[in-house]
This record gives structure tokens, sequence and C-alpha cells, in this order.
């Protein structure tokens, strides 16, 4: 068959598009992955995931761009994943840690114990973790998951949720919108499939007499 051919039959067919399966934890999970991570410097960037952060821009975060007094930090555009500057609000965890980080002296928030700087983070001792936590492998970046999966599931909007994480559309946000089908419980009594009690009690009796 010649190449045109291939073509115009490539061009007709339909390809399915496949959807990507992100995993995210409990809170209770969450807790005992955390205690189980033994190397410090990655406990403390696993804690500080819950800001919903990439794991670049978490470190490659530096103090001049952290603000504690109005729980701000910002990830300016060369760090972002989608190339856009934006501020990431800091929940009271993240402030916490950062105010234990803040004493170190250190250019970058979070750095080994000895100051050098963290390119990336230990996948190793994230495997380890799950291992002990006897949960599924996962990836550092389902820790981001987690975080948006949380918030859906406490009642954020989608489009709080986008600005929150930095996405670039809402639809990037729509494959957690299921986790929050609190709304739906407002319809589900509009058809109730319940039984005539007196035709079924008449029945029952018929059912009786067949029997004995």
């Amino acid at each position: 068959m010649k190449l045109d051919d291939w073509l115009k039959r490539l061009s007709c067919l339909h390809l399915r598009k496949i959807r990507s399966i992100y995993v995210w934890l409990t809170k209770t999970d969450a807790r005992i992955l955390l205690s189980n991570i033994q190397l410090e410097w990655m406990h403390q960037v696993c804690r500080f995931a819950h800001t919903g952060a990439h794991a670049n821009e978490i470190l490659s975060l530096t103090w001049d761009k952290v603000d504690i007094d109005r729980k701000l930090a910002w990830v300016t555009n060369d760090l972002a994943k989608n190339g856009r500057s934006r501020p990431m609000p800091l929940n009271s965890e993240a402030i916490a840690l950062l105010q234990e980080r803040e004493s170190a002296g250190t250019e970058h928030c979070f750095t080994r114990e000895s100051g050098v700087r963290v390119t990336q983070v230990d996948k190793r001792t994230l495997d380890r973790a799950a291992i002990l936590s006897g949960i599924k492998p996962l990836k550092f970046h389902d820790l981001r998951h987690t975080w948006a999966s949380w918030h859906v599931q406490s009642g954020t909007p989608l489009m709080v949720l986008k600005e929150l994480g930095g996405w670039e559309t809402i639809e990037m946000v729509q494959k957690y919108a299921h986790l929050d089908a609190g709304h739906l419980a407002n319809y589900v009594d509009a058809t109730e499939f319940t039984p005539h009690q007196g035709l079924r009690q008449k029945n029952s009796r018929l059912t009786e007499r067949l029997i004995y």
C-alpha cells in the first residue's frame, strides 16, 4: 500500500484519548507516609507539597520569594511549570515548616542538612516510605493530586482550585470534579423504586399457599 493510501486511512481513524490515572492519598495514609520518610529534607519537602506546589517549585524556592507575615510565596515564571508566575498561598502547616527552616541561613528554603541545595526529590526514599506504610508506590506528583483531591472533597470550587494550583484552564481540574458529589444528594430521592405494600403482602400470602 502506498504512503498516501496509509495517510488517508489514518485520517479516518478515531484515536481514543487515553485518560491519565492519578493517585491520591487519604489523610490517614498521608500521615503514615510522612512518618515513614526518614530523610529529613525529603520529609520537609513532602510536607510542603501540601501547598500544591510542583517539586521544582519547592526545591527552587528562595527566601526572597516568601512573605511569612502575609502567608504567601511567589512562583516566578521561570520556575512555574506552565511558565506563568503566580502567588502561592501558604497554609498553617507550610508557615510552621518555613519558620522551622528560617534559621538555617540558606538561600533556598529547603536544603540538605549541610546547607547544600537539593535539585531533585529522592524517589528511593519515597518508595521506601510507601512500602513501610503499606501503600502502593507513588510519585511525588501524586502529592499534588492528593492536595487537589482534598480541596475538592472539602468543597473548594474548581475555579478557586485552578487559581491555587496554577492550572491554565478549568478543563485541567475537571478530573477532580467527581470527588465532590455532595450536591447530587439533593436529587437522589427524585426517583425511588418502592413496592406497593398491599400488593406485596397479597403476593406473599399467595406464595405461602403455593409452597405449603
